[in-house]
C-alpha cells in the first residue's frame, strides 16, 4: 500500500525511475495479497493508469466488478482525473467506471436503508 503512495510522490516530482521502483514493488506486494485484499485491484489499476497501460487498467477494474463491496477509496479515485484522466475518452474505461460507481452508490443506499430500519 505504501509503495503506491511513495511511487506516486516520486512520479509527481518527475522522478520516473524511483517511481517505477516503488510501483514495481507495490505490484509484487499487492499481487501476493489479492486473495486476502481484493480491493488492491484499484491500486493496481492506478499504477497501470500512471504507466498508460490501458488493457491493465481494464483488467483490474473488471476484477473489481466481481469483488464484494466497493470502498470509498475506490469511488474517490475513479472520480479523480489526476489518476484516470488519460482514459476519459476510452469507452470501455467509462463503462467500467460507471458500473463501479453505481455499485458503490447501490451499496451505500443499502447501508442507509438498513440503518434506518434499525433506528441507527
Amino acid at each position: 500500500y505504501m509503495n503506491f503512495h511513495i511511487g506516486y510522490a516520486y512520479y509527481m516530482g518527475g522522478e520516473d525511475v524511483k517511481a517505477a521502483y516503488f510501483f514495481d514493488n507495490g505490484i509484487a506486494d499487492m499481487n501476493k495479497q489479492l486473495s486476502k485484499a481484493p480491493t488492491h485491484h484499484m491500486q493496481l489499476a492506478l499504477i497501470a493508469a500512471f504507466r498508460g497501460e490501458k488493457e491493465e487498467v481494464h483488467t483490474q477494474l473488471n476484477a473489481l466488478r466481481n469483488v464484494e463491496g466497493m470502498d470509498l477509496f475506490g469511488a474517490i479515485h475513479l472520480k479523480d482525473e489526476r489518476y484516470f484522466g488519460k482514459f476519459m475518452d476510452d469507452p470501455e474505461f467509462l463503462e467500467l467506471r460507471q458500473a463501479l460507481l453505481s455499485k458503490y452508490k447501490k451499496e451505500q443506499e443499502e447501508v442507509k436503508l438498513w440503518m434506518q430500519e434499525h433506528g441507527i
